[in-house]
């Protein structure tokens, strides 16, 4: 925004959420900020009376609301929804309302399937694992689409082999990685894979992979320097602080 806004008074007593964000809302700025930054997370739902109710009761914005219901009669499409809301702020220029709907054309030519692989992999930004390997175990299970090349696919293989690793469930993200390495072809999948395997395989299981492929040494080798790296950067003494920290981090780690 290039101008001073001024904020709408009314607070809502009580929140509301958009589908697919976590936050709770009270404010108009809020929810319009929000649904800028996630508009690849944003769907029908979003058109229903109780949005509309919503806007009326808590924030007193009669007119919006009706305004709304309105859109929702006419059967507009969703981007058509979104920028009458968003332009009836009073919060975004011109300039920035038009970089909002080419955002949203560029969303509109999208599968249904790349939605959901977005909204997977936001849950896995935001540390949601568990959710997220279900979202991308939905995509893969799901017939697949036409319109989508199979590096796609093997993105989401690769995607989900993360959400694994990051649960400590290697053996399953090593069947993740190997599905997506196979697919894309991509050494830096190879790396995960491999990288999963030590992590679950005995040391003789390990041994036999590696004599499979001279990829997989390659991976091995690199892997074990990566890791020294690492290791050699870790100070010989940590702060309590700095532990206590970690541990916060890792128990606000939704499950």
């Amino acid at each position: 925004m290039s101008s001073l806004v001024l904020c709408h008074k009314q607070k809502a007593t009580q929140p509301t959420r958009l589908a697919h964000i976590r936050y709770k809302i009270y404010t108009l700025e809020e929810l319009a900020y929000l649904m800028c930054d996630n508009l690849y997370l944003l769907d029908h739902t979003l058109m229903e009376e109780s949005f509309c109710a919503w806007i009326e009761r808590e924030l007193g914005l009669f007119q919006l609301a009706d305004g709304l219901r309105e859109q929702i009669a006419r059967r507009v499409s969703l981007e058509e929804f979104i920028l009458y809301f968003l332009s009836h702020t009073q919060i975004y220029t011109r300039s920035e309302l038009a970089d909002i709907k080419s955002v949203l054309d560029e969303l509109e030519g999208q599968e249904e399937v790349e939605k959901q692989k977005l909204k997977a992999d936001d849950l896995l930004v935001h540390r949601e694992y568990e959710n997220a390997v279900l979202a991308y175990q939905s995509i893969l299970a799901a017939q697949r689409t036409e319109g989508v090349s199979a590096e796609f696919y093997g993105k989401v293989y690769a995607c989900l082999g993360a959400a694994y690793g990051r649960l400590f469930l290697y053996r399953e993200a090593a069947k993740a990685y190997s599905a997506a390495y196979q697919i894309c072809d991509d050494y830096e999948m190879v790396r995960a894979y491999i990288y999963a395997c030590r992590q679950y395989m005995s040391a003789e299981e390990y041994h036999l992979l590696l004599a499979e492929k001279d990829l997989f040494k390659v991976a091995d080798k690199e892997n074990a320097a990566a890791i020294s790296a690492v290791e050699e950067s870790v100070p010989e003494h940590i702060d309590d602080s700095v532990i206590n920290d970690w541990k916060k981090t890792y128990r606000e780690i939704p499950v």
